[in-house]
């Protein structure tokens, strides 16, 4: 007899990155509704919604019962309190955790790691993140593995982020990282990113142009040659794509080709014909600067480093 298994998404509005994120519209559907309709796919019979008992996470609990699936709602900050509650309901013994801000998540890659983990009779299994890019994220662990780190787990990082208490205890649980071999080397991730989010990032928490890196030194150094193109870009709704934001709607400086009319991969290689080089963010900065204001000033030093040479 199989062991029964369920797909758990975790699922709330209030991200502080993005507020409402799982309800935004792509393609005239809520987020929420792409990785549902995904997830699918991986034909687990079970599918629970995990959300907060909150009124505003009340649409979350609706485009979960339209698609006739259980939801849970529980605390809102302990998210591996939600997750414990929701599999002990399920009476599921293996567990496969998607997150509701993976719009373009792919169900085959999710099978993969089920597959992996159901073979190697693992307590825990997910896709390795050096060699997948990000937005790919499926875990699958055993209910007794979760109940053990719902018992354990103390820190507040190990409460809110589910599995850390599971994959930092290697001698405790059979972990496993399942790796990508056709990883692309060249392209780390897409960053979805809307005109206000890029105001955001060229304004805080000074003027972009006002923290421009470049000396007659770092023309001259090869190794600061920006890596936007190569592992990260941007991709707006329309579907155009940009190397970075410094570049956004720029057409003097940068003309994107889109996804839809030109194709991904031409559209992905015109952003690797630039010869930029020391601006102040080269890729690492600005992601990190895009996506909190306290990664901002991490990414800074990186950047200082890079330049100098240290």
């Amino acid at each position: 007899m199989q062991n029964k298994k369920c797909v758990i998404i975790q699922a709330r509005t209030d991200s502080r990155r993005l507020p409402g994120k799982v309800l935004l519209k792509i393609e005239g559907k809520p987020m929420l509704w792409h990785v549902i309709n995904r997830i699918k796919k991986i034909n687990v019979k079970e599918m629970i919604v995990a959300t907060t008992g909150r009124k505003i996470d009340d649409d979350i609990v609706t485009i979960a019962n339209n698609f006739g699936l259980k939801s849970y709602r529980g605390k809102t900050n302990d998210v591996l309190d939600r997750f414990y509650c929701a599999a002990k309901e399920s009476n599921a013994e293996i567990i496969i955790r998607i997150t509701a801000d993976c719009p373009l998540i792919d169900p085959n890659e999710s099978k993969k790691v089920l597959k992996k983990f159901i073979s190697g009779k693992y307590d825990y299994a997910s896709n390795d993140s050096e060699t997948y890019p990000n937005g790919l994220d499926t875990e699958c662990f055993t209910f007794k593995a979760l109940e053990d780190a719902w018992k354990g787990a103390k820190l507040k990082s190990e409460r809110e982020h589910v599995t850390p208490y599971i994959w930092k205890n290697p001698k405790r649980f059979k972990i496993c990282l399942v790796n990508n071999k056709k990883k692309d080397k060249k392209i780390r991730s897409l960053i979805l990113a809307s005109e206000e989010v890029i105001d955001q990032t060229l304004n805080y928490p000074v003027p972009y142009k006002e923290v421009i890196w470049r000396t007659p030194n770092d023309q001259m150094n090869a190794k600061n040659t920006c890596l936007f193109g190569q592992i990260w870009v941007h991709i707006n709704s329309n579907g155009d794509i940009y190397p970075c934001s410094q570049l956004w709607n720029t057409p003097d400086k940068f003309q994107p080709k889109n996804v839809k009319i030109d194709g991904f991969d031409s559209a992905l290689e015109n952003t690797r014909n630039l010869k930029c080089k020391s601006c102040f963010c080269l890729a690492p900065a600005e992601w990190r600067r895009t996506m909190t204001p306290k990664g901002m000033l991490k990414g800074a030093r990186v950047t200082i480093a890079q330049s100098l040479g240290i």
